[in-house]
């Protein structure tokens, strides 16, 4: 098998990888990303002199992911449905050409030197969407990972959280309100003696955070922008972040992410004002 037929080959696995990608809400840049798939595509049609629609297409893509996405951001839902649909165009398009030239791919795939870095993208699929988290008196993933998203939160995003609230994240939810970042907090009702979790909400709520009460909520909820959401056992609260055996679930999947959003939005209906 030459150069050229390996390349055909590796071009197949690699728009099938870019479609899974595209798919399942895959990152855009980084290790292992959809751009860096999408640079070596290009470069490996230029290779076997592949150009015309198929190749400016393919470079389109990779320019505007390029000017308009940051590092380790994940494709957003208004290009997620475009590329899925070019990616099975493009796939289409080789196919034929695959057909020809290999009656048994299964040979090439063995013998296929490129093919790691295909795997090491299936690989993030696989691990990076969902991941369990906890806190511990040696441990502290929840609070890592709540603490990063707030952090990373833009005038784009909404912050919601659900659970007892205490000054565990106020400076750090503060600051993201006043980068102009919304967040929207659920409280229990607190009783007259937890006045750390009282004065600790009316700072938010100060720097025009919105707050509501729901006495019977048991959920707890973190949810960053369209980006991230947290279901687990703890409350947003410093023995929840730092001191209680806690456990939960981290997702970056979107409908996920989504849903819980929406969970919230009928908690949040169903909510009265605070205002102790």
């Amino acid at each position: 098998m030459g150069d050229a037929e390996r390349d055909i080959f590796w071009l197949g696995t690699a728009l099938q990888s870019l479609l899974i990608l595209g798919n399942t809400d895959g990152l855009v840049k980084g290790k292992d990303s959809i751009s860096e798939i999408l640079g070596e595509t290009i470069a490996t049609f230029r290779r076997v002199d592949i150009s015309g629609n198929l190749l400016t297409d393919i470079e389109a893509w990779s320019n505007h992911f390029r000017d308009n996405y940051g590092e380790r951001e994940r494709i957003r839902q208004e290009d997620k449905d475009r590329f899925v649909a070019n990616c099975q165009n493009w796939i289409k398009t080789l196919l034929d050409l695959f057909k020809e030239r290999f009656a048994h791919p299964k040979e090439v795939y063995d013998r296929l030197p490129k093919i790691d870095l295909i795997c090491d993208a299936i690989t993030q699929i696989q691990t990076a969407e969902h991941q369990f988290v906890c806190t511990s008196p040696d441990t502290r993933q929840i609070k890592e990972k709540v603490t990063e998203a707030i952090d990373a939160s833009t005038d784009q995003d909404e912050i919601i959280l659900t659970g007892y609230f205490d000054n565990a994240l106020v400076d750090k939810l503060i600051r993201a309100l006043r980068r102009g970042v919304q967040v929207r907090l659920i409280v229990p009702l607190y009783r007259q003696n937890e006045r750390d979790n009282i004065n600790a909400t009316r700072r938010v709520k100060r720097e025009n955070g919105l707050v509501r009460q729901h006495e019977t909520n048991h959920a707890r909820l973190m949810v960053f922008g369209n980006s991230a959401a947290l279901v687990s056992s703890a409350d947003p609260k410093t023995d929840g972040l730092d001191q209680n055996y806690e456990a939960g679930i981290w997702t970056t999947n979107r409908t996920l992410v989504q849903q819980c959003k929406n969970f919230f939005d009928v908690l949040w209906n169903e909510s009265v004002e605070w205002n102790m």
